[in-house]
């Protein structure tokens, strides 16, 4: 996975990201990302909207 930076929408917040990677546990998909401070995060992808 590419690490440029994506706008997205996290809890009615609009942050920019950086895509790291994408998992699976027990048949739910992680995105392992870097968030705006630099730190490593991991969230459910059902709970990621891209913006434009």
């Amino acid at each position: 996975m590419r690490s440029q930076s994506i706008k997205v929408l996290i809890d009615e917040i609009i942050q920019v990201i950086r895509p790291k990677n994408i998992i699976t546990k027990s048949t739910e998909e992680f995105l392992i990302f870097l968030d705006e401070q630099g730190v490593e995060q991991e969230l459910r992808v059902d709970k990621i909207t891209i913006k434009e």
